[in-house]
């Protein structure tokens, strides 16, 4: 019996012979607010819709962003997503895209401190995601924030209108016939 194992990740060959995987980095805008930078995570199966379906997971951080040197508010975001891609078959791929995920804001002047500094986040995106090459994918998209607050009722720092832009690295892929119809 075959014991291939992954260096990568030590993911067992099995596992990699169903599944996608793809990590990228994730810059994204609040409308008139913070950049909040971070890493995303995508996996998809070979027979979930055809490999229309993906799911992941995001980290995003104001730090990595606005914050970076200033004195913005630090916050991080941690989200999962599903999202479906439809022109499967083409190198532009529009998709739908829903989030769900938790905020948490430092606050870090005392007088901050009646203020929410979390918030639970849920919000939907559309966009297109290209493929560039047999391993690189780009994606943009708009989205709204359906949670968002204004420091009283909420965390103040969510704000209703967010774009964003990827860029995805495959890890590995079932084949490699999937940069066709990733």
């Amino acid at each position: 019996m075959k014991k291939a194992v992954s260096i990568l990740f030590l993911i067992p060959a099995w596992v990699q012979a169903n599944w996608n995987l793809s990590a990228g980095l994730r810059l994204q805008k609040s409308y008139h607010w913070y950049w909040e930078n971070g890493v995303t995570i995508d996996f998809s199966h070979t027979k979930l819709f055809h490999q229309r379906l993906h799911f992941g997971v995001h980290f995003l951080s104001s730090s990595l962003g606005s914050a970076w040197g200033t004195n913005a508010i630090r916050q991080e975001q941690y989200l999962l997503f599903g999202r479906y891609l439809f022109l499967h078959e083409k190198k532009l791929h529009p998709f739908i895209q829903l989030n769900a995920g938790y905020l948490f804001a430092h606050y870090d002047q005392s007088y901050f401190s009646e203020l929410d500094n979390d918030s639970p986040l849920l919000s939907v995106e559309l966009g297109i995601l290209a493929n560039l090459t047999s391993k690189m994918d780009a994606g943009i998209s708009v989205g709204y924030n359906a949670i968002y607050g204004d420091g009283l009722s909420g965390a103040g720092t969510i704000y209703p209108l967010i774009y964003q832009f990827t860029i995805q690295y495959r890890v590995f892929q079932q084949n490699k016939e999937n940069h066709e119809t990733h």
